[in-house]
């Protein structure tokens, strides 16, 4: 099984890969637009133009989707996703196969995050060392915090947030808050 980094660092060359494609298309196509412009025999211009936004429109999208979460991949994702029990495995998981996070799997996220904070808040700081170095995996602890849950362990989540929140966590606390009452209400 490949390592969490060696993962992360392929799917920062995959996105930046897709991106430089674009620019070079982009590039090119402006490029051609201005010289065929000052040419003034043909009028290229507007064929150019059109060009340009089919490229952008189409390369967009491609970068938005990110990473393929391949079949076996998605089977490791969700064996692993429900039974998570420490913040640093829920961050080697999202690290591993966040982007397959979806369906079945992005309930066993939820069941794992949500576990972790209802009956280990006492590991809140370990989480907060992890979501400040990376606010996409804050962004997907919050995430999960929602309708799937049962909304008595969306209450218990709400009470330590309110009552056990250590001083320096205010914002994380904050937003879990938030997320409890969103997930409760959709719950019910």
């Amino acid at each position: 099984m490949p390592d969490a980094d060696v993962v992360a660092f392929n799917a920062l060359i995959a996105r930046m890969f897709s991106a430089a494609w674009a620019t070079l298309f982009i590039g090119i196509f402006s490029t051609m637009a201005a010289r065929m412009n000052s040419n003034n025999t043909f009028e290229w211009t507007g064929i150019c133009r059109a060009w340009l936004q089919f490229i952008v429109l189409m390369t967009v999208p491609l970068m938005a989707l990110g990473v393929e979460c391949s079949k076996s991949q998605e089977l490791a994702a969700e064996t692993e996703a429900g039974s998570l029990n420490s913040w640093a495995a829920v961050h080697r998981s999202f690290a591993r196969y966040g982007h397959c996070d979806d369906g079945a799997i992005g309930e066993g996220y939820s069941d794992s995050v949500t576990i972790l904070l209802a009956d280990h808040w006492d590991a809140l700081p370990q989480l907060t060392t992890l979501a400040a170095g990376d606010s996409t995996f804050r962004a997907f602890v919050l995430k999960h915090i929602d309708a799937t849950v049962p909304s008595e362990r969306l209450e218990r989540i709400a009470n330590h947030a309110r009552s056990r929140c250590p001083r320096q966590h205010g914002d994380l606390c904050a937003a879990i808050i938030k997320r409890t009452r969103g997930g409760a209400q959709l719950s019910r």
